[in-house]
Parts: C-alpha cells; sequence; structure tokens
C-alpha cells in the first residue's frame, strides 16, 4: 500500500509525538517530500532536532557565479515549505524561561529563519498555539523574520515536576512544634497537650 501513495506530492505535513535523534535522521526521513509547503509539529516532537534539520543546505550542482551565490544552495528539508504551525509545544527549558532568556526552539528558529530567508525560502507564516514556556518576548523576535505571526497569546508556563526521590522535603513528620523549647502557644494552648 505505501507503494501506491505518492509522498513525491505532498504539500501539508503534520507530526505529532515523532522524535529523531538527529537532524540527518529526520532528513533521512522526509527528503523526499520536496513539495511541503505547510509543516504542523505538535506534542512531544523532537523540535530541535527538526529546527536543525530545516536549515541544512545542499549545494546545487555546477560551479555558482557571483550573480547565483544566493541561490548556489538549497534546504535539504522541504525547499518549498511556506508555512509552519506549533502546537503544544515547549520552546524552552525551565531554566531558560525562568531567567528571561529567549528559548532554545526559539534561538534555533531564528537561525533557521534567517538562513531560508538568505536563500530565498522565506517562512511566510508562523502559527503557534497552546505552547509552553514561550512569552510575548520570543513572539516579538520571531516578528521580525517573519511577516505572519498567529499566536494565541496564552503564556503557559511547564515547570520540572516536583517530588522526585532526590529530593528534600521542608516538612518533617516527626517535628512537635510544642517540643521546641522557644515555641510559646500561649494562653489559649496551655493545657491542651
Amino acid at each position: 500500500m505505501c507503494k501506491h501513495i505518492p509522498w513525491r506530492m505532498v504539500r501539508t505535513l503534520v507530526v505529532s509525538d515523532l522524535s529523531y535523534g538527529s537532524a540527518s535522521e529526520w532528513i533521512a526521513a522526509f527528503r523526499l517530500l520536496k513539495q511541503v509547503t505547510t509543516l504542523e509539529v505538535s506534542g512531544n516532537t523532537d523540535t530541535l532536532e527538526l529546527a536543525h534539520a530545516l536549515c541544512s543546505r545542499v549545494r546545487k550542482s555546477g560551479k555558482p557565479t557571483p550573480a547565483s551565490r544566493k541561490t548556489s544552495t538549497s534546504m535539504k528539508l522541504f525547499p518549498l515549505l511556506r508555512s509552519i504551525s506549533f502546537s503544544n509545544v515547549r520552546f524552552a527549558e525551565w531554566e531558560t524561561y525562568d531567567v528571561g532568556l529567549v528559548g532554545e526552539l526559539t534561538e534555533l528558529l531564528l537561525d533557521c529563519l534567517t538562513r531560508r530567508r538568505g536563500r530565498g525560502v522565506k517562512i511566510r507564516r508562523l502559527q503557534i498555539t497552546n505552547c509552553y514556556n514561550i512569552d510575548d518576548r520570543d513572539i516579538e523576535l520571531l516578528r521580525e523574520l517573519v511577516p505572519s505571526v498567529d499566536w494565541d497569546s496564552k503564556v503557559i508556563v511547564h515547570e520540572p515536576e516536583c517530588g522526585t526521590e532526590s529530593s528534600v522535603s521542608d516538612y518533617d513528620e516527626d517535628f512537635n512544634p510544642f517540643d521546641d523549647p522557644f515555641f510559646d502557644p500561649g494562653p489559649i494552648f496551655r493545657g491542651w497537650w
């Protein structure tokens, strides 16, 4: 059945909860999809490696002339890509977001968008919905490179999980404040213990 699917004609690709270990694996998996103009990414997809893959270039055959230097390379992955949509994706690690730095994914996207624009493969639309650890600072940077950025304006903070086995609790179950010599319960509580 897969033989009969016209993979080379795919225009919209939806990637959800998909992870490849490196940019080269993303390229190997999707290199034949040269007609993709819209990419929709959601969930726990390995977006950092995907962003690296979207930046990868391949040299076109032949010797470049001074006039053709700008177009002497093409993008390896999705050379016709014009629109990217992110949904339920984390843009920054908590430690990065908490101190107000640009998110790891935002930083890679900025680099990618700049490279693609320089090669004549400008992303014209970016949509961001229900994404984590991204705020208006990141969006403003992206708007400098993409003509149309649609953001739902939701600032959803995703902190690391608490309560792991190695964490130390501030609560001591064996502590009794009435045994503390510095604790003064006052006249109301005297005689209750």
